[in-house]
């Protein structure tokens, strides 16, 4: 009997411990059936973007290409991997699919490095489950490799006992991250802060901080080297172009000011930060307090990472409820009293200097912070470098509204392991009284746990579905870009959406159409949809419809005559080939436009947006003869112009 329980046994922990790789198997196995089978045409501007970029460095024309908000390294990865593989769609794909996949694995290691396996695994399977990194697998875009990096910086630096050679490792593998995408640096920072401030009595003359500073930078010389050799510069890029185009409040002389340093040669740093300090702070703090963590906490946005993302605001209450007992929290006279006075600061605060309905959660957040500063020496070693590196990372990335909630991934290894603390060791040991808890009790408790596990991840299940099924076959009708909170009409219009064709496949319509026109490899396409131009393997002149000068005609807008010199800016990176220093002179062979509502154009009447409108009609009279009219695709939004010169 001992010999069989003894085998029993063996096989059980055997099997419990290769369940994450069975999970990581078949979370490969879903991506690579959604990727082939329900997306099988690139719609994603950023990867057909990130792919030209790339092309054009490695072919050697680098110094005209200026990347708007990251590195040069994950466009260089991307069209590198094109050259074997001869399809930069698929090479995305492959890119995104392996991304995901060590994502997922990775989970559960770096928990496991510091908690127990049931822990581990229910963070890992939070990672599964979440829709957003689930999309991000599936699509061909520049978003989940670096985070792979990330996650194996966090992995070495995690350890219970980590040693010179995993502070060296963990710091590499951030510098290769920091040349993919520019959110990889507060992690860095973070980690030499935390290096600085906890470890210091460990370390003779700062020799840890030191080596993570050596080699950080010596992982992202080739980078520095690139830079300045194309460029002129060690390093590029500021926050500017993000505070331009995503800023919640803006002035139009703040705006003009910080549009004319990004088009300048002589560009200033951070022109949107220092022109008016005061706007700049405001800002930060609506970043700070409402919407970069309505991205991660959902405050009644369709568009988050939460670890419930269908149901507004109760995620805090697993990610608060493990923060509290990671810090082993108790209700002593000093944590009381930091408690109350944290919150009646803030509440202070709000009433005199903010607003509460946009700074609520710093009545929240505060009081955490306090307490976890208070508490710090009480958490695990390993996990408070996540926790310290999370804040200090959100701290930062405030400085910009974040266009989209995976902006945020690198922090919610740390919020699911809260989460899963919550779960597995708070909530079945909750005491109300003072009295110990019975084991019938517990076991109420532990099913409860167990149940509240459960319903989060079926529902986690139907809302990665849909949103799925929104984003891989819907066009308008919820997109995660349009819609800031719930309409119900359009959640419930979302559910039917099996009678549309593939996303994408306009576009692929269209470009095939224009792959058969004579000399289309040397023509340019006019458009705002990059795939078009990437199936019809011409060149792209980019254009959003809305540049230009109201009453003038539609060969002085293809012309680019009289547009601003920041639509030039943005239209010159944009195009295929770029041209930073505006070099070229280009009419436009064809013009592919969308017919659209004016909703989808929230623009003044200064521009062209209005008078382009009479192209989704081609028998209108007012438009001029040299624009021939050729092709309409099969849904009836696109129309293609040829334009005779």
């Amino acid at each position: 009997m001992n010999y069989m329980s003894n085998i029993q046994e063996t096989f059980t922990n055997n099997f419990s411990r290769k369940i994450p790789i069975y999970l990581a198997i078949i979370y490969f196995g879903i991506v690579i059936y959604i990727s082939f089978f329900h997306h099988p045409y690139w719609f994603s501007d950023d990867g057909v973007l990130y792919f030209w970029w790339g092309d054009q460095i490695l072919q050697g024309n680098g110094e005209n290409v200026e990347i708007f908000d990251s590195p040069p390294g994950g466009s260089i990865i991307h069209a590198a991997l094109n050259y074997l593989i001869q399809d930069a769609f698929i090479s995305g794909k492959i890119i995104s699919i392996f991304s995901g996949l060590g994502i997922i694995l990775l989970s559960y290691y770096i928990t496991n490095n510091f908690f127990n396996r049931n822990i581990a695994l229910l963070t890992q399977l939070f990672f599964v489950f979440n829709p957003r990194i689930l999309f991000l697998s599936v699509e061909a875009v520049n978003e989940l490799l670096p985070i792979f990096f990330i996650m194996i910086s966090f992995y070495f630096i995690t350890k219970k006992e980590f040693s010179q050679k995993d502070v060296i490792l963990s710091t590499v593998f951030l510098g290769i991250s920091s040349m993919l995408r520019s959110q990889s640096l507060p992690i860095f920072l973070g980690l030499f802060a935390y290096l600085l401030i906890r470890e210091k009595q460990n370390f003779t003359k700062f020799k840890y901080p030191l080596l993570c500073l050596f080699f950080f930078f010596l992982t992202i010389s080739p980078l520095m080297f690139y830079n300045y050799t194309s460029h002129g510069v060690f390093l590029e890029g500021n926050s500017d172009w993000y505070a331009v185009i995503y800023y919640e409040y803006q002035t139009p002389e703040w705006r003009e000011l910080v549009e004319a340093n990004l088009v300048s040669e002589s560009r200033q740093f951070q022109v949107s930060m220092l022109a008016d300090f005061n706007l700049f702070l405001k800002n930060y703090f609506y970043n700070l307090f409402f919407h970069n963590p309505n991205l991660l906490f959902n405050f009644n946005t369709f568009s988050n990472i939460s670890l419930i993302s269908a149901i507004p605001f109760i995620s805090l209450i697993p990610v608060f409820g493990g923060f509290l007992y990671s810090i082993k929290f108790k209700l002593n006279k000093l944590n009381i009293y930091v408690l109350i006075s944290t919150i009646l600061s803030s509440i202070f605060a709000i009433l005199f200097f903010g607003d509460f309905t946009i700074h609520y959660f710093a009545i929240f957040i505060i009081p955490m912070i306090s307490l976890g500063i208070l508490n710090f020496k009480y958490i695990s070693k390993s996990f408070s470098i996540l926790i310290f590196i999370s804040t200090i990372y959100w701290i930062i990335i405030s400085i910009a509204k974040l266009g989209q909630p995976y902006q945020l991934l690198p922090v919610i290894i740390t919020t699911s392991i809260l989460s899963s603390l919550f779960f597995i060791e708070f909530l079945p040991n909750l005491k109300l009284t003072k009295s110990h808890l019975s084991v019938s009790q517990k076991n109420k408790l532990k099913n409860f746990s167990l149940l509240l596990i459960f319903l989060i991840l079926m529902s986690q299940t139907i809302f990665a579905g849909k949103f799925l099924e929104t984003h891989l076959y819907s066009y308008d009708v919820l997109e995660s870009s349009n819609i800031e909170t719930y309409d119900l009409q359009k959640i419930l219009d979302a559910f039917n959406l099996n009678h549309l064709p593939p996303r994408g496949s306009e576009y692929f319509e269209l470009g095939t159409f224009l792959s058969n026109q004579p000399d289309i490899d040397e023509s340019y396409i006019m458009t705002r949809w990059l795939p078009i131009a990437y199936y019809a393997d011409s060149k792209l002149v980019y254009t959003t419809f809305t540049e230009g000068k109201s009453g003038d005609g539609l060969n002085t807008f293809i012309s680019r005559e009289n547009w601003s010199d920041f639509d030039m800016y943005v239209s010159n990176r944009y195009s295929n080939p770029s041209d930073r220093h505006n070099l070229l002179e280009i009419i436009p062979d064809y013009l592919v436009y969308q017919k659209l509502s004016e909703r989808h154009y929230p623009y003044n009447d200064t521009t062209q947006v209005y008078d382009l409108m009479i192209l989704g009609n081609p028998n209108d009279p007012n438009i001029p003869e040299n624009f021939e009219f050729v092709y309409k695709s099969n849904q009836g939004e696109f129309f293609v112009y040829k334009i005779h010169h």
